[in-house]
């Protein structure tokens, strides 16, 4: 509850943006904005609301998985407005991710080589996908946001970008909603200031001038 799933591009109040997107879990304070320019329709997506994002693939190759990691790079670089996180007993703390919106790829099916190829892609994006979840096989899950979660020890040694792999059945999955269900309680989503997505002079020539 307080949220749902859409799809389409996301923007920042930077004016950074991500091309299209499968699937965007948003919490329900995003406006849906429908801009109608030069007979299309564009309706962007803040960052300020969006929980996580998800490529969708049917079979995992390595082209696929590296298609899908470009992809992912610039929801990672997206600067949204949360940073902090609500503990169980009421605590306000900075979130250890930067409020970064979380990202993953799902698929269905494996490719051949995959299983075996999978380590060393991951490690040419470090820090862009949080899980990579093939149901029937394996899923990977970036420890640092396992341990926001509360799904891994805090003080478990493992060095800076690293991935645990998952192999028992149904572990993948578990392992995701849970991420999701996690942050989806203790993220602290408040709504977003739309003046700052908004480029202009507000006030007078002086402000222009200033601005310029």
């Amino acid at each position: 509850p307080g949220f749902r799933v859409t799809t389409g591009e996301i923007i920042d109040s930077s004016s950074n943006t991500t091309g299209q997107l499968d699937v965007v879990v948003v919490n329900d304070r995003c406006p849906r904005l429908t801009i109608d320019a030069t007979n299309s329709i564009v309706a962007p997506i803040l960052a300020d609301n969006v929980l996580c994002v998800i490529e969708v693939k049917t079979s995992l190759t390595s082209d696929q998985l590296k298609k899908a990691l470009s992809q992912m790079r610039p929801v990672k670089a997206l600067m949204p407005t949360h940073s902090t996180l609500i503990q169980p007993n009421g605590e306000i703390i900075p979130d250890p991710l930067d409020g970064k919106i979380i990202t993953g790829i799902f698929s269905f099916n494996k490719g051949e080589k995959i299983e075996d190829e999978i380590e060393g892609i991951v490690d040419q994006f470090p820090g862009v996908v949080d899980f990579i979840v093939i149901p029937d096989s394996f899923g990977y899950f970036w420890v640092e946001t396992l341990k926001v979660c509360g799904l891994m020890d805090k003080n478990a040694p493992y060095p800076p970008n690293s991935y645990v792999k998952k192999s028992h059945k149904g572990m993948g999955l578990a392992f995701m909603f849970g991420i999701l269900n996690s942050l989806a309680a203790i993220r602290r989503f408040s709504g977003s200031n739309l003046l700052r997505y908004i480029n202009g002079c507000w006030g007078a020539q002086e402000e222009q001038t200033a601005k310029n």
